[in-house]
């Protein structure tokens, strides 16, 4: 058997969270690996006008540049979607209406008009992650709510991501394509954690040994989601794995009783999709080992 001993094809995604100068050293000449980077590290790059991108990437446009980061030789990719822009606008505006209501109705809850801000209201707009971007004034007892220039800092921010890599001769696309591809394992831990389908959590087990054989389970579980999911692909059914199993879940075994010494055990009525998929993962075996008879004897 042939042993792989270069690794120029293995690529690490790493988010904000890794990086650190002490990791980009262990890294540095040893693996090829994108990440990105926190925007406001960057406020000349955030300023840049639209104009000012060279490239078109599907729907936005890029401009790529090169950097020091950490002290390793990088090449910095900007990136900005409009549709990303507007989401995040729509979210901005509606959590600043939502404070800003939360602030007036506990100002209005007070009988007596304060002076000054009340430490309640103080506390209110600490605990927010927008705190910064509203500031409160009382002038002749009316409560004053004002947007800051935090709030066009961010905006600032809206639309644009900023990746790099540690190859200064990588090409652009290349980088975007390859920090896009971690979507795909997002999308695997939010399966590991919804209830609805492998459910991580919770654990229920306390012991090392138990934790481990747990997680292994879970991780089977997704391995086999992911390759009935492509096979249904394959096969010209795409769907995604909470409609594959919705499909599957709708199937079951319905116990007919006729008297006391007569039954007869079968699987409830199947769509055509869910016939499809029925062929498709070769369900009638288990269909015979629930039944306790070979049904494809007897249709």
């Amino acid at each position: 058997m042939k042993r792989f001993t270069q690794v120029q094809d293995l690529v690490l995604v790493l988010d904000k969270a890794n990086n650190s100068k002490e990791n980009f050293a262990a890294l540095h000449g040893q693996v090829q690996w994108v990440g990105s980077l926190t925007p406001s590290h960057y406020e000349d790059l955030m300023a840049m006008a639209l104009e000012s991108y060279e490239g078109r990437w599907e729907s936005g446009r890029y401009h790529r540049c090169h950097r020091i980061v950490m002290g390793i030789p990088c090449v910095l990719v900007l990136t900005y979607n409009e549709t990303l822009h507007r989401k995040q606008e729509h979210a901005l505006q509606n959590a600043l209406d939502t404070l800003e209501r939360q602030i007036r109705e506990k100002w209005n809850a007070y009988k007596r008009r304060p002076q000054n801000i009340p430490v309640g209201i103080q506390s209110l707009l600490h605990d927010s992650r927008y705190k910064e971007c509203l500031a409160l004034s009382v002038r002749q007892g009316t409560l004053l709510i004002t947007k800051t220039q935090a709030v066009d800092k961010r905006r600032a921010h809206f639309g644009k991501n900023l990746l790099f890599s540690a190859n200064p001769n990588v090409e652009s696309l290349w980088l975007l394509e390859q920090y896009r591809a971690k979507d795909r394992v997002e999308d695997d831990f939010k399966l590991l954690k919804d209830p609805e389908m492998i459910r991580w959590r919770p654990c229920r087990h306390w012991t090392d040994t138990k934790i481990r054989a747990f997680g292994f389970c879970c991780v089977m579980a997704l391995w086999l989601l992911r390759v009935m999911e492509l096979k249904a692909a394959r096969a010209g059914l795409r769907m995604s794995p909470a409609v594959l199993q919705q499909e599957l879940d709708d199937l079951r075994e319905i116990t007919m009783v006729y008297d006391a010494h007569t039954a007869n055990v079968q699987i409830s009525a199947r769509s055509s999709v869910q016939q499809r998929l029925w062929d498709l993962f070769d369900l009638s075996t288990a269909e015979n080992l629930l039944t306790g008879h070979d049904l494809t004897a007897h249709p």
